[in-house]
C-alpha cells in the first residue's frame, strides 16, 4: 500500500499492516514502518517517537535485515555521532553488502571496505528521488558519494534542504 503497487496507494493502510506484521515478528515489517516514520514517506508525518523502537525490534526478530541495521545506525548517529552501537550497525549492514551503509561507514567513520552500488539500486533511488522521496534522495546521494564523494554532495544537500537531518550531517562531512 505504501507505493500503490497493485493496490490503491494508502499510507495509513501501509502503516497499519506494517505495524501488525512487526508485532507478529516479521522484521521487514518493523524496518519498513520505521523507514516511513523516519522519512515521512508517502505523505506520512515524520514521527521519531514511533520510529525509535521499530529499527531495534526488526533486529531482534532473528533476521539481520540490512536496511534495519542501516536505519538503526542512522537513528543512533543523529542522537550521538560517536555512539559505538551506531558504527557497529552501519558496519554490519555494509558487511552484508548494503552499499548505502558502506557509504555512511566510509564518510562518517573512515571505513575502507570496497563497495559498489548496483545499477538497479542507483536507478531506483534516482527515480524515487525525482518523485520527491527525501529518503531516496539521501540514499542516492550516499550511493553517488560511494563512487566519488563530491558527486553525492549536491544530492545530499537537496535532501537536507527537504528536511532530512541525516543528509545534512553527511553532507557536512563531504569536502
Amino acid at each position: 500500500y505504501k507505493d500503490g503497487v497493485g493496490v490503491t496507494k494508502d499510507i495509513n493502510k501501509a502503516l497499519s499492516y506494517g505495524s501488525r506484521s512487526c508485532d507478529g515478528g516479521f522484521a521487514p515489517g518493523c524496518a519498513g514502518t520505521a523507514d516511513v516514520y523516519e522519512h515521512g514517506s508517502g505523505g506520512a508525518t515524520k514521527n521519531t517517537v514511533l520510529e525509535a523502537p521499530l529499527y531495534p525490534r526488526s533486529r531482534v526478530r532473528g533476521i539481520d535485515f540490512e536496511s534495519a541495521c542501516t536505519g538503526l545506525g542512522r537513528m543512533l548517529i543523529l542522537k550521538n555521532e560517536k555512539d559505538p552501537m551506531a558504527k557497529t550497525a552501519i558496519e554490519r549492514a555494509c558487511n552484508f553488502g548494503y552499499a548505502s551503509a558502506c557509504a555512511i561507514d566510509k564518510i562518517l567513520f573512515g571505513g575502507t571496505r570496497a563497495a559498489i552500488a548496483s545499477p538497479s539500486e542507483m536507478k531506483e533511488s534516482q527515480s524515487e528521488c525525482m518523485h520527491n522521496d527525501v529518503g531516496a534522495c539521501t540514499k542516492q546521494g550516499l550511493l553517488q558519494a560511494l563512487a566519488q564523494p563530491g558527486l553525492g554532495k549536491p544530492t545530499l544537500d537537496r535532501a537536507c534542504m527537504s528536511g532530512d537531518a541525516f543528509a545534512c550531517l553527511v553532507a557536512k562531512k563531504i569536502q
